[in-house]
Parts: structure tokens; C-alpha cells; sequence
């Protein structure tokens, strides 16, 4: 019985010691993945945040230059009569004044806030987040003058 418990501890000993060598050996990182440091991520993060404060454009090798305007919430103006169309994806909120969807077809606008989907010619609600699907002409009709702020592509007209 001695013999068996001394055994039982020997190779519970061995598997830990061979265990610990293997985790320590191993190298923090290779050249596909690298460690780097917490100064250096710092850097790298206050350089982008400074190129996309200045309205510049990143480049990265994973993606294409994009103009960074597409990805930031704009204010604009639009008149009575007028309509904001928007390109696909374009992210609308209405701020001030009052206007309806302009849908073609059967179509519709996204209405993230309230999770619906918005036809032709139903109001919009202020300060919802309104997502334009398709560049197929969907957009708003403002019947009072109003203020957005949209994201991404659009026309006035």
C-alpha cells in the first residue's frame, strides 16, 4: 500500500514538473502573433484617434482608404419640400422639425429604435436611428423645416 501511494505521488510529482517545463519553455509569441506593449497598443490607438479627429483617412492592409466622414454623424439642414435621400446604409435622425419616409414599392426604411420597419409615407419619429437598406431613392420628405444628423451617404433634392 506504501508502495502504491509513494507511487501515485511520484508521477503526480513528474506530470507537474513536465507540465510546468512545457508552459514555461514556451515562447510569448511568434512572428504571426507578436506580443507587444501596453505602450506601444497606446501609441498606435492616440495616432488613430488624432488621423480621425483631423478628418483624414486610414490605411490599413486589411481594408481599403475610406473617407472617415462616412463614418461620423453630420448635421444637416433641409427644407420644407425638400428630400434627404440616402445612400445603403445610411443612418438618418431626425433632430428637429418634421418629416415622413419616402418608399418606393414595397420597400422600407429601417427603424432601429423601435425596431420596425417604416413604409411609405409614415412619420418620422425624432431622435430615432433610421437605416436607409438599398441606394434605390428611400430616404424623407420634410413637411417642416428640419435638422438631421445622418451618417454615411446622401442627396438633397
Amino acid at each position: 500500500m506504501k508502495n502504491r501511494l509513494f507511487l501515485l505521488i511520484q508521477t503526480a510529482v513528474a506530470a507537474v514538473v513536465v507540465v510546468s517545463a512545457v508552459v514555461f519553455a514556451a515562447e510569448p509569441g511568434t512572428e504571426n502573433d507578436p506580443v507587444v506593449s501596453k505602450s506601444y497598443v497606446d501609441n498606435k490607438i492616440e495616432e488613430l484617434l488624432k488621423t480621425l479627429e483631423s478628418g483624414g483617412t486610414i490605411n490599413t492592409d486589411s481594408a481599403t482608404s475610406a473617407d472617415m466622414s462616412k463614418f461620423k454623424y453630420v448635421p444637416v439642414h433641409v427644407g420644407v419640400g425638400q428630400q434627404l435621400i440616402g445612400g445603403e446604409g445610411t443612418e438618418i435622425i431626425l433632430r428637429v422639425g418634421r418629416s415622413f419616409a419616402v418608399v418606393s414599392g414595397t420597400e422600407s426604411l429601417v427603424d432601429v429604435t423601435a425596431g420596425t420597419e417604416m413604409n411609405d409615407k409614415a412619420e418620422i419619429k425624432k431622435n430615432h436611428i433610421i437605416i436607409v437598406p438599398r441606394n434605390d431613392g428611400r430616404g424623407v420628405r420634410v413637411v417642416e423645416d428640419a435638422w438631421f444628423l445622418v451618417k454615411g451617404e446622401y442627396t438633397i433634392g
